[in-house]
């Protein structure tokens, strides 16, 4: 297995136990365990330590060590203890600076003890600038550990380091909740002229506040809130701030009686929990970002090879290991978006956007992914569609294509030697929207009838068994359901066990006055010269995305020019005149967002030229921040070569901005 194989295998393993941990709520040392066997089983380690940083006592504590001596993963019997800028371990943790040592005999930090070791490799676990812990292995080879292990380690240190702090913020909000659920709630009773007719020892404060005297409220406001709950028999909450504390207040009319009963709770705390809270999901923003960072940039290498050569003169067997490949690919990065997206919808990030399209490129784009899968499994597929349906259509043509995916992907997993269909009629029709009933059929293992209401939650399938026998994460469904609901469609589901399932969506589309073409054209089809006199400044601190990138648009005939950060960007530009400038965003020393800033600065710069992102980060507020910088439209990785040069041309040659 070579470095890019494996530090995705180590990636997409651990970003897959991280949410099993996340949804089971597994502890830090379930996590850090882990690490250190996966690392050693995939690296083929000698061993593997995790040191975390305890405060308390200054030191680094050996938390998870596997190796020769920790035979049985799970426990540390005599914990190291080791004190910052001691050892090797200890210096890095100190300077917050990986490190390899080459040789450990000629280094005298290195701590001998009862094994021989003659080469180590440590990484600081740090988050927000803090030193978190160390994860460090030794070897008995001098030179063994290179770059390669190195960056592996680095992908792992930035992973752990975040979904530690995640889980320390998530106990520390455990702990104010159940402290907050034993708390009293101080109790006071007013009648309708703002007399007290009842209260306890804990409302002192509070009607202090309200200018309380000789058993009557004097403020005004309250007075008047107190009329309101009575009059309309409606209930009303109010915050107050007391010295240096908060109190959330509740009055609550009692039917047939002329009084509110006020019900107040100290806040100060949950409010400090609120913003403990919201760092936590800040935190988990920023883990689903390095994941999705993490895996798309290595992904993207491996989808652009695979285009590269299928442009090649192969023969009948590499093509068949091609198409192998090419559809692994595909199912990781549908595992990947369909991961991300449970979390975007829970957090409500899900936006629809409303673009023109073509039916029938999207049901071609559909047939052509089902090819591998439905070979494999000895099915046929089948697509269906009316004639009256309107082809030239106006809405969210991703997430329709992404619930129709995961429909026909359910559809193929659970049928074998039998058919799929994919009908497609048209229910209503008015001159602006049609009303689009897609089917999907399969004459597969069908649910139980208890069962169809559980296949829509994540992470859930119908029966523990079909994980085993089937595969898949229980996403597909859940994720569709969520989609359709937010494109306010309908999706209901029909299925007899052992006969097959049926799937129906609803969806009122626009219909689209623009004509769009049914464009099913072979990317390596297109003219080479699409591109000709087009110069392009393409930047990417991967030198294998940056190969791959330059390959690509050699081939529509572009001259190239390459930079490796964002300084060598603003330079080049400064230096010479582009038609376009290709800007992958998460770069060192200065990533895209600032080198963007800086272009558009620049007295030189032409406001019209076009700059595109190339970036692994999908999230919404990149999005933003892209926007705000002056990019006009982004490319996610990995891009497929037809995606690529569509997007690249609708930006030079149609001035089609998409963010």
């Amino acid at each position: 297995m070579n470095y890019l194989e494996t530090h995705l295998a180590i990636v997409k393993h651990l970003v897959e136990h991280t949410f099993n941990h996340t949804y089971k709520k597994n502890s830090v040392d379930d996590v850090l365990w882990d690490i250190v066997t996966n690392c050693v089983d995939s690296l083929d380690l000698e061993d593997c330590v995790i040191y975390i940083y305890d405060k308390s006592i200054d030191r680094l504590v050996q938390k998870a060590a596997y190796g020769p001596k920790v035979i049985d993963a799970g426990i540390v019997s005599n914990p190291i203890y080791l004190k910052l800028g001691e050892g090797i371990a200890g210096y890095v943790g100190k300077s917050g600076v990986a490190e390899i040592v080459e040789d450990c005999t000629k280094d005298e930090r290195y701590i001998v003890d009862d094994l021989e070791r003659n080469s180590e490799i440590a990484v600081p676990l740090i988050f927000e600038g803090n030193l978190i812990g160390v994860i460090d292995s030794e070897h008995t080879e001098k030179n063994f550990f290179t770059q390669e292990h190195l960056d592996i380690f680095k992908s792992i240190s930035s992973i752990c380091a975040i979904k530690i702090a995640e889980m320390r913020a998530s106990q520390k909000n455990e702990v104010l909740a159940r402290f907050f659920n034993e708390s009293s709630h101080p109790t006071i009773r007013i009648d309708e002229f703002g007399t007290v007719l009842n209260k306890n020892k804990a409302s002192e404060d509070v009607l202090i506040q309200w200018n309380i005297s000789k058993g009557k409220i004097g403020n005004k406001n309250i007075l008047k809130l107190i009329d309101t709950v009575i009059t309309n028999n409606v209930e009303k909450t109010l915050e107050i701030i007391l010295l240096d504390k908060t109190y959330n207040l509740r009055f609550n009319p009692v039917v047939g009686r002329n009084y509110v009963n006020v019900y107040s709770s100290n806040i100060t705390d949950l409010k400090k929990a609120k913003l403990e809270a919201e760092k936590a999901n800040e935190i988990k923003d920023k883990f689903l970002s390095v994941i999705s960072h993490e895996i798309r940039t290595p992904l993207n290498a491996i989808v652009g090879t695979l285009n590269l050569l299928k442009s090649e003169d192969l023969s009948e067997k590499q093509l068949e290991y091609l198409k192998t490949t090419d559809y692994a690919s595909d199912k990781l990065l549908t595992l990947l978006t369909n991961v991300l997206d449970v979390e975007k919808i829970k957090a409500n990030k899900i936006q629809v956007e409303n673009i023109h399209f073509n039916l029938g490129t999207l049901l071609n784009n559909l047939n052509n992914a089902f090819t591998f899968d439905t070979q494999s499994k000895n099915n046929e597929l089948k697509f269906l569609v009316d004639k009256d349906i309107p082809k030239q259509l106006f809405g969210d043509e991703t997430k329709l294509y992404q619930i129709l995916i995961n429909l026909l992907n359910n559809a193929v997993k659970f049928t074998n030697d039998g058919h799929i269909f994919l009908r497609v009629k048209q229910e209503a029709l008015t001159p602006e929207s049609s009303t689009i009933r897609f089917e999907i059929s399969d004459t597969g293992i069908g649910i139980p009838e208890d069962k169809i209401e559980s296949i829509f939650n994540p992470f859930q399938q119908a029966e523990s068994s079909i994980t085993r026998r089937f595969g898949g994460t229980g996403l597909g469904l859940s994720i569709a359901k969520d989609l359709v609901a937010l494109l306010d469609g309908d999706l209901s589901v029909k299925s007899k066990v052992g006969e097959g399932t049926t799937f129906i969506v609803l969806l009122q589309m626009s219909i689209s006055k623009k004509t769009i073409e049914n464009n099913n054209t072979n990317v390596f089809n297109f003219n080479k010269t699409v591109l000709k006199d087009i110069k392009i400044l393409l930047v990417d601190d991967n030198k294998i995305n940056l190969k791959i990138g330059e390959q690509f648009l050699k081939k529509w005939g572009a001259t190239i020019v390459k930079a490796e950060n964002g300084i060598e960007a603003v330079n080049a530009f400064k230096a010479e005149v582009f038609d376009l400038i290709l800007m992958d965003i998460h770069m060192p020393i200065c990533n895209g967002y600032e080198a963007t800033k800086k272009i558009r600065a620049t007295n030189k710069a032409n406001k019209d030229l076009p700059i595109i992102a190339i970036t692994a980060d999908v999230t919404e507020h990149s999005k933003l921040l892209a926007k705000e910088v002056g990019i006009n439209a982004i490319i996610s990785k990995p891009y497929k070569p037809e995606d690529f040069i569509s997007k690249i041309t609708g930006v030079l040659f149609k001035n089609l901005s998409s963010i």
